[in-house]
């Protein structure tokens, strides 16, 4: 009877294993928020990283540490976006952003 106990409890084991590890990494995709910020783990269980994400209608940008900026220009590639206070990618608007150069505001001759 021992023996037909531990046969039927190791497939059991397995099972408990595979399913355990399975939700560990549902888990650890999309949004979550660490320490008061919010980061997104891709399907891989990485954090992403100088990348946009977009969630609903919007666009949100993720820096260098996988942290969603707000209230910043963001430069990719080349092109320009603002991100407000929510971290989300300001369309279809102008905004007035202040010049952090410490020089004048004259062109270069």
């Amino acid at each position: 009877m021992k023996r037909q106990t531990k046969w039927f409890l190791i497939p059991c084991a397995a099972m408990a294993l595979t399913m355990g590890s399975a939700l560990v990494s549902f888990a650890a995709t999309g949004w979550a928020e660490e320490n008061g910020e919010w980061v997104y783990y891709n399907n891989d269980g990485s954090k992403a990283t100088d990348v946009f994400k977009k969630s609903g209608n919007n666009w949100f940008y993720l820096d260098s540490d996988g942290i969603m900026a707000k209230n910043q220009l963001i430069e990719d590639d080349g092109n320009y976006f603002y991100v407000n206070s929510a971290g989300a990618m300001v369309t279809n608007q102008w905004r007035s952003i202040e010049n952090e150069d410490s020089g004048s505001d004259e062109p270069d001759e």
